[in-house]
């Protein structure tokens, strides 16, 4: 088989054909780079068959890693095959290129994959970029005094507790008095007026955070904390109902429950004495219920007897919902008999009969 090196017609050309998905096969030209576990990579060219470009790189990434799976696929990069394709001599692909093409083109029935290497140049890192290595030694920071920061910044550099009364302007100078009392009570009207809110009064202010907290360092004469303290966190931020929080509680707990989790193992005195505990608390909520009750059947007499035993006026006398009176009064049917006490007036007799 005679091997061919192709190019490219135009860049444009390819950029469409890459975006494209066609309804039948198509021949891709792919290169790409194999790398190894001991550092070292290798150039290569094959041919894939597929209906698109991105499905032809999938297919050549899975095929490599069938072979290696811890091998890696670099710099992937391709062009189709087409009735104008030009090769390297300036010719056009002809049948004999074309029965080639076919025969490597993967997959195919042996499910063997066409790999022509293709020799890199050891003054270059890739198969695209040449490295300069000389010049790479005069890039980056150097060490000792050759380095720029020794160079550029050495004498710039103020210390912190000498910065109060000097203002940096290309260098480090004196800051005027006058200037200096301004800023001040610029940023004490600002906190006053944002209620101690720093970010507020940075935005009042058309400053950022960082440049009020460094402006308010240069005051040391001021315990901002203390003078003008910051509100705390989440002060009036709505708490959470503990009721729905038990609610969640009690769904999580179910659901690790009915996935083998045991909360917790009890001996038996233990357990009698929770039982016990349970219990009492039941019947400290029954006594509740039923001092809430009589309080409410007071009330329900008292308007069943205004509004001539009618449930739906007594409810709305009352300002409760229907429901809400319907469900108190099935409640309490073994304290008191709605029915005998209060008939229902609105009930047809005749209804009542059959």
């Amino acid at each position: 088989m005679v091997l061919l090196s192709f190019m490219k017609k135009k860049a444009n050309i390819q950029s469409k054909f890459r975006k494209e998905n066609f309804n039948f096969h198509q021949y891709w030209n792919l290169n790409y780079t194999e790398k190894y576990s001991d550092g070292t990579e290798k150039d290569f060219k094959t041919f894939i068959k597929a209906k698109s470009y991105a499905f032809a790189k999938e297919i050549l990434i899975k095929r490599l890693r069938e072979d290696d799976p811890k091998l890696k696929i670099k710099a992937v990069h391709g062009f189709m095959f087409h009735k104008d394709y030009h090769l390297t001599c300036n010719r056009k692909l002809k049948l004999k290129d074309w029965e080639q093409i076919r025969a490597a083109a993967f997959p195919n029935i042996s499910n063997s994959l066409f790999k022509l290497e293709i020799p890199r140049d050891p003054n270059k890192s890739n198969r695209f970029n040449q490295t300069d290595y000389e010049r790479i030694k005069t890039i980056g920071f150097k060490s000792g005094k050759d380095n720029w920061s020794v160079k550029n910044v050495k004498g710039k550099v103020l210390d912190l507790d000498k910065r109060s009364h000097m203002i940096y302007k290309g260098k480090w100078m004196e800051w005027d008095k006058d200037c200096r009392d301004n800023t001040k009570r610029e940023i004490i009207d600002a906190l006053i007026s944002n209620d101690n809110i720093r970010q507020k009064a940075a935005e009042s202010l058309k400053w950022s955070r960082n440049r009020l907290y460094t402006l308010m360092s240069r005051f040391p004469e001021i315990d901002w904390n203390k003078e003008y303290p910051p509100p705390k966190p989440f002060e009036n931020a709505r708490k959470p109902d503990p009721k729905v929080l038990s609610r969640a509680t009690q769904k999580s707990m179910k659901k690790r429950m009915s996935n083998g989790f045991t909360p917790f193992v009890l001996t038996d005195e233990q357990e009698e004495k929770r039982k016990a505990g349970r219990e009492k608390y039941c019947e400290k909520l029954r006594a509740q219920k039923e001092v809430r009750f009589k309080s409410q059947i007071k009330l329900i007499k008292e308007a069943l007897r205004n509004n001539n035993n009618k449930r739906n006026k007594a409810a709305k006398s009352l300002g409760w919902k229907m429901s809400y009176l319907s469900k108190i009064m099935t409640k309490t049917r073994h304290l008191v008999d709605w029915k005998t006490e209060f008939p229902n007036n609105n009930i047809r007799k005749d209804f009542l009969n059959d």
